[in-house]
C-alpha cells in the first residue's frame, strides 16, 4: 500500500426496524483515498446485501472526497435505501477526518502544530 494513501472510516447510527439494525446499531463506511488528490480509490461498508455494498462502492470510487457536496448529491439521487442519511453522514465524517489529516501534515511540515486548531475539527 502506498504511504500516500489513507484509510478513513465513518460510523453512523442506523434507523430502527431494518434488517441491519437487528445485527448492528451503527453502519461503518471505510474508504481508501489518495491523500494528495483526495480521490477515493476503494470503498466498503457494513450493509447487509452485496448489491447495496456494490452501489455504495460505485457511488464513491473515482470521486474526490474534497467534493463532499457532489458525493452527498449522488447518494440523494442514486441511493434510496433506508440508511441513505446514515451513509451521507459517514461520508461527511470521512471528509472531516481527511481535512484533519491535511491540517496535521501541513502543521508537521511547518513545525508549528497548534493543538487548539486541531481540536477545532472535533475528532
Amino acid at each position: 500500500m502506498d504511504v500516500n494513501n489513507l484509510l478513513l472510516t465513518g460510523y453512523a447510527k442506523v434507523p430502527e426496524g431494518i434488517t441491519l439494525a437487528e445485527l448492528y446499531s451503527v453502519i461503518v463506511l471505510a474508504i481508501e483515498i489518495d491523500v494528495a488528490t483526495g480521490e477515493i480509490l476503494d470503498a466498503d461498508c457494513s450493509l447487509m446485501t452485496e448489491v447495496a455494498r456494490n452501489v455504495v462502492k460505485k457511488i464513491l470510487v473515482g470521486e474526490s472526497i474534497k467534493d463532499i457536496k457532489h458525493i452527498e448529491d449522488k447518494f440523494r439521487i442514486i441511493y434510496h435505501g433506508a440508511v441513505r442519511k446514515a451513509l451521507v453522514s459517514t461520508c461527511r465524517i470521512c471528509y472531516t477526518k481527511y481535512l484533519k489529516v491535511l491540517h496535521d501534515r501541513n502543521a508537521e511540515q511547518k513545525g508549528d502544530c497548534n493543538k487548539d486548531e486541531i481540536e477545532g475539527f472535533g475528532i
